[in-house]
């Protein structure tokens, strides 16, 4: 039995030593050529970008404060605060512009800007055909994908 450990260990012991024997006998991979640096871009890009002076003009914005975390009136303060605020205050810091803010109802904003009532709206609006059709929009800044949940043991 002793005799029987011994070889099965040398027998390991020996396929352990040429495994690794065979991976160090392995051809080294050719090193690769270094990707080709980009092409020059027609304009460098500038750390600067030249922006509008509106003035100090007031800019009428749309808002309805009820789309957490973009609009909404805090319950302690009773003060609108949301991206939107804040983002709209930095846009107007940087353009020389005055925000006036102005809650209204959602189901007519889109309309009510496209008739000049408002310079614009804030609310998490949605960009559609339909819709840019009436008004212009923005780059679309936020993507938010809906899903619908039931409990794992229904279908």
């Amino acid at each position: 039995m002793k005799k029987t450990y011994s070889l099965f260990g040398i027998l390991i012991l020996l396929s352990l030593v040429m495994a690794s024997c065979q991976a160090a006998a392995e051809p080294t991979p050719e090193p690769t050529q270094p990707p080709a640096p980009p092409a020059p871009a027609t304009q460098p890009p500038s750390d600067e970008v030249s922006l509008p002076d509106l003035g100090g003009r007031e800019i009428t914005i749309a808002v309805e404060n009820a789309y957490l975390p973009f609009n909404y009136i805090r319950l302690d303060t009773g003060e609108a605060e949301g991206w939107d605020y804040d983002f709209i205050e930095e846009a107007c810091a940087r353009l020389n512009c005055t925000p006036v803010w102005v809650e209204f109802g959602w189901d007519t904003m889109i309309a009510s800007v496209a008739a000049g009532q408002f310079d614009m709206a804030t609310d998490g609006i949605t960009i559609t055909e339909e819709r840019a059709q009436q008004v212009e929009f923005s780059e679309g800044y936020v993507s938010i994908e809906q899903r619908l949940m039931v409990r794992i043991d229904e279908d």
